[in-house]
């Protein structure tokens, strides 16, 4: 494949990612937060459904089956379902911002579980991060995020403890996802990443659905084109079609090479907030979010 059609195909993905917190914010206010990650994760795995029919030719045991389900439930229904629910009190830009520091979080588990070396710099760009992280809590960041004219339903906690919840939501959703990164890779490896994370998304989408309550037909019925644009960007782009396009980055790129497009994420969060939800950019989102990714990529330095 020409190395061209690979960049580009890295490049729709994190944007799909980084987009990803504005499309939660503006369906927040439509739909619960439950709903939105069961329809979210049904429609993902209806998508990777011709992939879960192979399973048991690539060999599965039932154990490893198991265990590939409960990594489901940790690390997808461990992350979509507290930043869904974050989204409804701080910003898509803070939410982008604030998962930045997955990579971080990552490191620091490899070094505690795994007994990894830590790198010369982890220390300091976990410092860095964290000065970042109180630089966007900073004052004007614990005012409700704004809203636009074409959102006038949306109605944030006006509180800075709502703000604080949010935060802590997606700072939680962040660890388990990373806890799923560094607990994933035996399974990965041995029965590669698309019949794992097919069997995942099967698995996490029983929880959401279970407890998403009633009215989901009506809330549906009530969205309008911009909304089902943003729950098919959820769906569709975010949780399938950038998961292919980043494995196939990865698969001719490397990951040293394709992690570089990480760095697109947040980026894509703030603008795409600023955008199309008329979210502000003060100075401490400017501030702290040059912060968090320069610790991020100085943890990551070897």
């Amino acid at each position: 494949m020409p190395r061209i059609a690979v960049i580009g195909g890295l490049i729709v993905a994190v944007l799909c990612w980084g987009l990803a917190p504005v499309a939660m914010r503006h369906l927040v206010t439509e739909i619960t937060p439950m709903q939105m990650v069961a329809v979210r994760l049904a429609i993902a795995s209806v998508l990777f459904l011709p992939i879960l029919l192979q399973i048991r030719a690539v060999g599965w045991t039932r154990r490893d089956l198991l265990l590939a389900a409960l990594l489901g439930l940790v690390g997808m229904d461990g992350y979509y379902i507290p930043v869904t629910f974050g989204a409804q009190w701080i910003s898509s830009g803070l939410i982008g911002l604030l998962s930045a520091t997955g990579p971080i979080m990552i490191i620091l588990l490899s070094v505690l579980f795994l007994k990894e070396r830590p790198s010369r710099g982890l220390f300091l760009g976990l410092g860095l991060s964290l000065v970042g992280l109180v630089i966007l809590l900073g004052p004007s960041a614990l005012q409700p995020a704004l809203q636009s004219a074409s959102q006038p339903t949306l109605q944030p906690i006006a509180q800075s403890s709502g703000t604080l919840i949010g935060v802590g939501l997606v700072l939680l959703s962040v660890l388990m996802w990373s806890i799923y990164c560094v607990a994933m890779k035996p399974l990965s490896l041995k029965y590669g990443v698309l019949p794992f994370t097919s069997v995942n998304t099967l698995a996490s989408a029983l929880l959401p659905t279970l407890f998403m309550g009633d009215g989901l037909a009506e809330n549906l019925s009530q969205l309008d084109p911009i909304g089902w644009l943003a729950l098919l960007l959820l769906a569709i782009g975010s949780t399938v079609m950038a998961t292919l396009l980043w494995n196939l980055g990865v698969s001719h790129l490397g990951a040293s090479q394709a992690g570089l497009f990480l760095y697109v994420i947040p980026l894509a969060s703030v603008l795409g907030g600023y955008l199309f939800l008329g979210e502000t950019i003060g100075l401490d989102v400017v501030l702290g979010g040059l912060m968090i990714l320069a610790g991020v990529a100085i943890a990551q330095l070897r």
